[in-house]
Parts: C-alpha cells; sequence; structure tokens
C-alpha cells in the first residue's frame, strides 16, 4: 500500500509538471523534459504506459475544467462590475472556444515558432475585444495580459 501511495504521489507531482510547465521547459524538439521523468517512473516502479496516460491525461483535463470555471468566474463578476456587457460576454466566450478548437499544434514548433504564433494569437484577439469594445487587460482571464499571454514571460509587450 506504500508503494501505491508513492507512485501515485510521484505521479500526481510529474503530471503537475507535464501539465504546468512553461514554455522555457520545452525541448528543443517540441516536446516536455517531464516526458523523460515520467518514462524514468514507470520504468522504475514497472508502471504500465497506458495506465500513466492516462492518469496524465485525467488530471489535464480536470485541470483544463478548473481553468475554464475560473475563467467562467471571471466573465461573471466583469459582467457584474459592468466591464463588458452579457453580449459581450458571449462573444468572447464563443471567440475563445473557436480558438482553443483551432489551436495549432505547438509540439512540433520552434521556441521561435511558438512565440512568433501566440504573439499573432495576442494580436489578434486584441483587435478582435477592441472591434467589440472590450478592454483585456480590466477581464484577467489568463492572468494579467488576458487570453493567450504566457504568466512566464515568454511573450513581453
Amino acid at each position: 500500500m506504500k508503494k501505491y501511495t508513492l507512485v501515485l504521489t510521484i505521479l500526481t507531482i510529474a503530471g503537475v509538471l507535464y501539465v504546468s510547465a512553461p514554455a522555457s521547459v520545452y525541448a528543443d524538439n517540441g516536446g516536455f523534459r517531464e516526458d523523460g521523468l515520467i518514462q524514468r517512473i514507470m520504468e522504475k516502479f514497472g508502471l504500465n504506459k497506458d495506465a500513466v496516460d492516462q492518469v496524465v491525461n485525467q488530471y489535464r483535463s480536470e485541470r483544463h475544467a478548473e481553468m475554464q470555471q475560473k475563467q467562467d468566474e471571471n466573465l461573471n463578476q466583469a459582467v457584474s462590475d459592468g466591464k463588458i456587457t452579457q453580449d459581450q460576454k458571449t462573444a468572447l466566450q464563443e471567440k475563445m472556444k473557436e480558438w482553443h478548437g483551432d489551436k495549432p499544434d505547438f509540439s512540433n514548433m520552434s521556441r521561435e515558432e511558438r512565440r512568433k504564433e501566440m504573439e499573432s494569437h495576442r494580436e489578434q484577439m486584441q483587435n478582435w475585444a477592441k472591434d467589440q469594445g472590450i478592454d483585456l487587460q480590466q477581464l484577467n482571464l489568463h492572468g494579467p495580459k488576458g487570453p493567450g499571454m504566457g504568466r512566464h514571460g515568454e511573450i513581453d509587450d
């Protein structure tokens, strides 16, 4: 039982690293350095790759749902505070869903390509929001810079 708890704890930590890793931890080939850590943990404890992948994917899904809930709360608060209208909130949610559905595959991009893609997205979102009369700086959707901006300084103004 102790071995199982230790393995679960290590996998949880590895999952946190995998999900919350900033762009700076990407290897040159586009993957996460933590993939090697996860691989070592699987080998050390004789874990099934599919089971580990399932745990990591489940954690990522849960984390995404938490972030979505926080984003919804922030948008609801922005409507309550009069920063945006209900129609603007709906338009913004639809735009973010559209972008997330069409998000490029960053895993095959170099650091510079990812930076350029995110910068392009930031500019597109800012222009779109301006046309909608929305000030993204006031909304705190993904930290202080708005959607698509890194919290770790990948994209600086």
